[in-house]
């Protein structure tokens, strides 16, 4: 998205006054700008990230992980030992003979 009747993006401005910029920094980078037109820039901005889910910085993210694969973690190791693994084929082999037992019991 761009300033108005200019080719200069929001998020040029938005760069610059995140990076500590002033105003009058950003209009002596930008002469074709008014202050009107950076204070509406930032306005823009603000608002449309309002209107947004708070995006999360990658620390964040990554600690978050780190919580939740400790929780999983900490449930498995609550949940007690499961069957063995020959134990599912050995019970799909009895399903297996039950339903063709019910089979030739129906016919």
């Amino acid at each position: 998205m761009s300033i108005i009747d200019t080719r200069i993006p929001v998020r040029a401005v938005v760069s610059f006054s995140e990076a500590g910029y002033s105003a009058e920094d950003i209009l002596r980078e930008y002469p074709t700008l008014t202050p009107a037109d950076i204070e509406a820039a930032l306005a823009f901005h603000a608002e449309k990230q309002a209107c947004r889910p708070k995006a999360r910085k990658r620390a964040d993210v990554m600690a978050l992980l780190e919580d939740l694969e400790s929780r999983l973690a900490a449930l498995e190791a609550r949940i007690p030992p499961g069957p063995s693994p020959e134990q599912p084929a050995h019970m799909a082999e009895e399903i297996a003979e039950s339903e063709a037992e019910a089979t030739r019991r129906l016919r």
